[in-house]
């Protein structure tokens, strides 16, 4: 091959990577077997997407509001409609499960990747939910016309984020950007019975560092939250 196909071949591998990574997102689930399922897709419903290296070593923890947090035990597993990885024991489906890795870096970028599987009943109110250790994070909570994300950054509420709402099968419900206190609010018509998830994205521009022996000279982080939703 010489040197110009060269360079074609190396400018659309990282072209090919940069959209896997633009477009898919890794997410947290319960399975029917109440095992965590870390898995990598454009919506909640992509369950056999292959899931890239760095993110093969992905950390999962299970946190309840009166146990310390605690990692859970991995497998990677790969059959036909489900590639990703799986806890070898079941969990607590009331428990909340976080995980938050870095894709790698893309033209100067460091990309973070934040996940929240929130389990149990939705709560009426979100003090009785436990702190979760993460920069980018959302938490869910019932209301009367349907439920309320509140969307915090580093520790405080995070205006003008656009949270996308999405049912069990990757369809988009809604589209609602946080106020000044970081709250979306979503009607029980765009909720679905069952699961839910959500996606919200934010650039940091001049977040300078390190990684792998790599410079980076911003960020991207991307966060990704799945719960379920009372039957209407």
């Amino acid at each position: 091959m010489n040197r110009r196909l060269l360079c074609i071949a190396a400018l659309l591998g990282v072209f090919l990577a940069t959209r896997a990574a633009d477009a898919h997102f890794p997410w947290l689930v319960v399975d029917d077997a109440g095992k965590a399922n870390f898995y990598f897709g454009e919506t909640l419903a992509e369950r056999a997407y292959k899931l890239p290296a760095s993110l093969e070593a992905a950390e999962v923890q299970t946190i309840a509001a009166d146990n310390p947090a605690k990692k859970l035990a991995l497998a990677k597993v790969e059959t036909d409609d489900f590639i990703g990885l799986k806890s070898t024991d079941a969990v607590d489906r009331n428990s909340t499960l976080t995980s938050s890795v870095t894709f790698g870096i893309y033209q100067g970028a460091r990309l973070n990747y934040y996940t929240i599987h929130q389990g149990g009943k939705l709560p009426t109110e979100r003090e009785s939910l436990p702190k979760l250790p993460l920069d980018l994070q959302a938490r869910v909570v019932s209301t009367d016309k349907g439920a309320d994300v509140f969307v915090l950054w580093q520790g405080k509420p995070f205006a003008d984020q656009e949270v996308q709402l999405f049912d069990s099968k990757g369809k988009l419900k809604g589209k609602v950007s946080t106020n000044n206190d970081g709250k979306a609010s979503f009607s029980s018509e765009q909720l679905s019975s069952g699961l839910n998830g959500l996606m919200l994205g934010h650039t940091v521009k001049g977040e300078k560092g390190d990684f792998n022996g790599k410079a980076y000279e911003s960020a991207a982080h991307y966060l990704t939250v799945t719960f379920h939703a009372a039957s209407k």
